[in-house]
């Protein structure tokens, strides 16, 4: 089965003036937090949301002062340890680098419904947080918001450790990265001090998304096909990747087709980093293959790619990473047809209960390009077998092809 996916825009929306909200908790005088080479290459923003019902056993007044429990939360205990989070990125003039200039300029502070039923929904830059600090953060704010307090006070925001080497040495060729053209891209418009509203919920006319659920019964079913031990993620990366290309390079499979994805260095760097890190502690990481060979071979073909890439990532190669991009700047190469995959069902943002339960839906905001796969919980479980919603979007022509091969297991 197939879903569609329906868009919002500015006009299905009933607006109110932002809040913001601020601790005085915040350091005196204004701090500058170093960003590291890893937060400079993921600079763009993250929207988040997450839908609640009312439980059962309450009633629909039950949620009635669910904004006034999150804003207390937010000022009086979670911008204590967080107080980074409501400053602001700055470009620093003479370094051409971002900077987190912690000067208190507030958190946008929700929507509740008529049904009793609430949303809410997070607004950052990823150059401030990856999805494993984000995931912390918000179970934190869950925690008090339930009269539980901080799960941790824990919260290191030094990135100093990931600093580049003097001089840079570089081992690897990186070609999961490309280089930026213009220092100027870092000082675009999701930078800005001034920015006070989420971006525009547009979606391009020419691209069509779509969910598809992975059952637990299919995940397995595909792990038997790849034949070799492989995690689910891994499978189900090789099998999009498989999929995909036959989509998407039908006619050009002499190319190469590249599939990236995030990879976790907090225990694979040495020494490790700091308990409780928050800034941005994974690398891109990437599989290539001619796209005959993967349309043409088994699907064990495309996992043990996948696996191989995971295993490229060690002490040595991270380093390296941090290097290059110290040296040429960069981002992730999702051109060409090639795209990455977020792994955001391993997030646990599934679990999150605000004293009404778990929400019925959680994930991301985005906008409309074929760039980027999706992972996401089905919500129906939290077991370590549960099944995946697989979010992506194409061009109307490829999505069609893709959505006859999808679901060939």
């Amino acid at each position: 089965m197939v879903y569609n996916t329906l868009s919002l825009s500015d006009k299905d929306l009933v607006k109110e003036e932002p809040v913001f909200l601020s601790s005085s908790s915040n350091p005196t005088p204004i701090e500058t937090i170093f960003l590291s080479n890893i937060d400079q290459a993921v600079i763009f923003p993250v929207e988040t949301v997450f839908f609640f019902e009312v439980s059962p056993n309450k009633t629909s007044s039950s949620t009635l002062n669910i904004a006034g429990i999150v804003k207390k939360a937010v000022e009086e205990v979670l911008l204590v340890p967080y107080y980074f989070m409501a400053g602001r990125l700055k470009l620093n003039d003479e370094t051409k680098r971002l900077e987190l200039l912690c000067n208190n300029a507030g958190v946008m502070f929700v929507t509740r419904f008529e049904c009793g039923g609430f949303s809410l929904a997070f607004m950052t830059n990823h150059a401030i947080l990856d999805g494993k600090s984000a995931s912390e953060m918000f179970h934190n704010l869950a925690s008090i918001c339930r009269g539980e307090g901080l799960i941790s006070n824990v919260v290191n925001n030094d990135r100093t450790c990931l600093r580049a080497r003097t001089p840079p040495q570089i081992d690897y060729p990186h070609n999961e990265y490309i280089k930026l053209v213009k220092t100027s891209y870092l000082a675009s418009s999701f930078t800005s001090q001034n920015l006070t509203s989420p971006s525009p919920l547009n979606f391009a006319e020419n691209y069509v998304h779509k969910l598809f659920p992975f059952t637990s019964e299919m995940l397995v079913s595909l792990k038997e096909e790849a034949t070799v031990k492989c995690s689910t993620f891994e499978v189900i990366v090789a099998h999009l990747w498989r999929t995909r290309t036959k989509a998407v390079f039908e006619k050009k499979q002499s190319e190469d087709s590249t599939v990236f994805f995030a990879v976790d260095i907090r225990s694979k760097i040495s020494p490790p980093l700091p308990e409780g890190f928050a800034g941005n502690a994974v690398i891109t990481a990437f599989a290539t293959a001619k796209a005959r060979d993967l349309i043409n071979k088994p699907v064990s073909f495309g996992v043990k790619k996948v696996k191989e890439a995971r295993e490229s990532v060690t002490d040595n190669y991270v380093k390296s990473v941090i290097d290059w991009l110290e040296v040429y700047k960069g981002i992730p190469a999702t051109c060409n047809g090639n795209f990455y995959v977020s792994a955001w069902w391993k997030l646990s943002f599934g679990e999150l209960d605000f004293g009404f339960g778990k929400p019925v839906h959680g994930g991301p905001i985005v906008g409309g390009n074929d760039e980027f796969v999706l992972l996401l919980s089905n919500g129906k479980n939290c077991e370590r077998n549960r099944g995946i919603d697989v979010w992506m979007g194409l061009e109307k022509g490829k999505m069609e092809r893709f959505m006859t091969y999808v679901f060939e297991i």
